[in-house]
């Protein structure tokens, strides 16, 4: 699979006409540990997983990418030309592929990726590769996806049974998936809810671009309507159940900010990814069940 990368505001290296790409995967770096200086550029490119899960391991078959410099908080693309290929896969009849992006520093120039060169990552994002059309009850998202490429945030579902969208009842006070700034935005004229509404800017594994209005499920026995349960942290907190803005397609979720209908069908942030530059970089675990970062496991 051939890709190419480019910062914000760098030309992509010329390399000849290669018509449209398959797909573009966007990433940002958004959080640096350290000073973020580096020898050599940093590389980005996409790795196939053989094993079909996020372990950073020996494994890992690199694609090829152009190097350019990755500073904070740059903005890049990879653009996808080619279907993942060479790839010595565990189960050459899985129904998808998984891939990681990756940042690494090329200290012995060789143009190739080596673990020890890993810099860091999208934490909390996959690239999918579907060779054939999947219905949702096979789809590792909880929702059919079609043949080509998907970015799509981890953990994904994989099966784990999530409650449906509440169909009947009020809003409990709280426009969920709204804009905010403060956890008092999230409350409706003459609401109740109290505390118990809560202004989502960031998780563990991204931030929310202008804020998310969310009810925490724990402090409200209350079921919002077009609500869907799911666990997250809020700005730092524990993880708790908090009912978040439900959706059939994109169109149920603010768009124009970046929002996309995924999660098991959830109004979440879309692109792009958000990427980390730090020593102990993991990635989230590919499935509910087994959300748990892996990291040096080479």
């Amino acid at each position: 699979m051939a890709v190419t990368l480019a910062a914000c505001g760098d030309a992509l290296v010329e390399r000849g006409y290669r018509g449209e790409p398959l797909h573009t995967f966007q990433g940002q770096v958004t959080t640096v540990v350290g000073d973020g200086t580096f020898e050599r550029p940093l590389r980005a490119a996409v790795f196939w997983s053989p094993s079909g899960q996020t372990v950073l391991d020996d494994r890992l078959v690199e694609q090829s990418a152009i190097a350019v410099s990755v500073r904070f908080p740059a903005t890049f693309e990879i653009n996808v030309f080619e279907p993942p290929a060479s790839v010595p896969w565990d189960d050459p009849a899985a129904p998808f592929r998984v891939g990681v992006v990756l940042l690494y520093e090329d200290v012995n120039g060789d143009g190739h990726y080596q673990p020890s060169e890993r810099r860091g990552g999208a934490r909390n994002q996959a690239l999918l590769f579907v060779p054939s059309p999947l219905d949702a009850a096979a789809s590792p998202t909880g929702v059919a996806l079609s043949a080509g490429f998907h970015d799509e945030r981890l953990p994904m579902p994989c099966g784990v049974q999530q409650e449906d969208e509440v169909a009947e009842g009020d809003t409990c006070g709280v426009t969920l998936g709204a804009p905010c700034t403060l956890d008092a935005d999230c409350l409706e004229a003459g609401s109740a809810a109290g505390a118990a509404a809560r202004c989502l800017l960031r998780d563990s594994h991204t931030t929310w671009p202008g804020g998310y209005c969310v009810l925490d499920a724990a402090a409200s026995a209350c079921r919002p309507i077009g609500g869907r349960r799911q666990s997250t942290d809020v700005n730092g907190g524990p993880v708790g159940d908090y009912w978040h803005l439900g959706c059939s397609d994109g169109d149920d979720c603010r768009l124009s900010e970046g929002y996309q209908c995924k999660d098991n069908r959830v109004c979440v942030p879309g692109e792009p990814a958000s990427l980390e530059i730090r020593p102990d970089f993991a990635v989230v675990g590919l499935c509910l069940m087994d959300d748990e970062e892996h990291e040096n496991d080479d």
